[in-house]
């Protein structure tokens, strides 16, 4: 007799007959047969999960990715910086090397005015070579110095403590020659100016209509025509004591000044008017300038004389005010203007002097010898001849050439022709 089958007593392994050869089409029909046939079979009897693809690795292998995570904590870093450490401190260290450099060892400085008129021109960015004579500390402009120190004394190396004043250079090793284009501070209102040297320590000047006499030495001057761009002007090339550079004057000028009501008391000659204050007289005035000697209705006139008539002529100028009052019309005010300007600047600034450098003093002038505000003026103003001289701590650098050059009446155009021109 047969026993019935008892559904707790598991059924006895069946021989292994070895895997039967299938593709793997068939493989995977009969994986989802089954599941579909005993959807409730315990997790262990579950199907294997698909198999998975491998991922190739990046190029470069592990050491991109060491890169990469380097990269990315620099990121991280840069960011934990803020604006401080990533654009004011960068900015503030670029700032502060610029103003030291500037300060202590070479600078370019802008030229607004003609007074250097041929060799700098308005518009004109010089380079300033501030080691040229010595050595000054950064930002010390006006500051009084503890030492100054002579690197070339005949005696050897000096130094003096406190004895170099305000500006004095901290370590010296040279000074201006003649002939040499200085920046340097004004005596007279600290603004800082471009001339040449055209007097060094213990020289003796002297000008006498417009010619510079040098250690009783007379300037040799040669010709080269009108100035193109104003026909009152000429050039010349002046040589004294080895040195030359080419000069500008008002060489011949003209102008009719018209003069309001009646004649004056005193002519602009400085001459009484034998009538009285109020008579009748020439209505008009001319003044020339032929070869650089002025004259007045024909009749040249002596620096001195001038100088008194040009304060009446300024007198009445500074009175029309906008061309308006005592009866001037435009035409008028801008004769007169013309006059103080041009011709009474050319004859008070043509003669000075004599006058003694002391040591460390230096003379300062323009090379546009009619329109340069320099040591003739500061002299002239202090009623001191000695007063326009310049300190040798005053001095800022040499100014050996032109950056560049941009045309202010011409849209600010660049200047090609005259970039890393030299200065002589």
């Amino acid at each position: 007799m047969t026993a019935p089958d008892d559904p707790a007593r598991p059924e006895a392994p069946q021989p292994d007959a070895g895997p039967a050869p299938q593709d793997a089409g068939a493989q995977t029909s009969r994986d989802t047969a089954s599941d579909e046939a005993a959807p409730d079979a315990p997790a262990s009897e579950s199907a294997p999960s698909p198999r998975r693809s491998r991922v190739p690795p990046p190029p470069g292998g592990g050491k991109a990715s060491r890169k990469n995570a380097k990269a990315g904590k620099k990121d991280k870093e840069k960011d934990k910086g803020g604006i401080w450490k990533n654009w004011v401190r960068p900015i503030l260290v670029v700032v502060t090397v610029v103003a030291v450099v500037r300060s202590s060892l070479i600078d370019w400085n802008d030229v607004p005015t003609g007074s250097m008129k041929p060799a700098i021109v308005e518009g004109d960015r010089i380079f300033v070579n501030k080691l040229a004579f010595g050595f000054k500390p950064p930002f010390s402009h006006g500051i009084p110095v503890p030492f100054t120190t002579t690197l070339d004394d005949p005696d050897g190396l000096h130094i003096n403590l406190w004895g170099g004043g305000r500006d004095a250079y901290w370590f010296d090793w040279g000074q201006p020659e003649r002939g040499d284009v200085v920046t340097f501070w004004s005596p007279i209102d600290g603004i800082r100016l471009v001339k040449r040297v055209v007097g060094a320590p213990n020289d003796t000047l002297e000008m006498r209509n417009c010619l510079l006499y040098l250690n009783g030495e007379a300037a040799q001057w040669t010709p080269l025509g009108q100035d193109p761009e104003d026909a009152r002007f000429s050039l010349f090339n002046e040589n004294i004591a080895g040195h030359s550079r080419i000069i500008r004057l008002v060489w011949n000028d003209a102008v009719e000044v018209p003069l309001p009501g009646a004649a004056p008391a005193v002519s602009l000659l400085g001459q009484a008017n034998p009538s009285g204050a109020d008579a009748p007289g020439p209505r008009t005035r001319r003044f020339a300038i032929t070869e650089g000697v002025l004259s007045v209705d024909g009749q040249v006139v002596e620096p001195a004389t001038f100088v008194q008539a040009a304060a009446l002529a300024e007198q009445a100028l500074l009175a029309s005010v906008g061309g308006q009052a005592q009866g001037l019309t435009p035409a008028q005010y801008e004769a007169l203007k013309d006059l103080k300007i041009g011709m009474v600047t050319h004859v008070q600034l043509s003669t000075f002097g004599p006058v003694t450098l002391g040591e460390d003093q230096f003379w300062m002038m323009g090379d546009n010898r009619d329109q340069s505000k320099d040591a003739r003026s500061w002299a002239r103003e202090a009623g001191d001849w000695k007063a326009g001289a310049i300190d040798r701590r005053a001095i800022a650098g040499h100014a050996g050439r032109i950056a560049w050059s941009l045309d202010k009446e011409n849209y600010y155009l660049p200047r090609f022709g005259r970039t890393f021109k030299k200065l002589d």
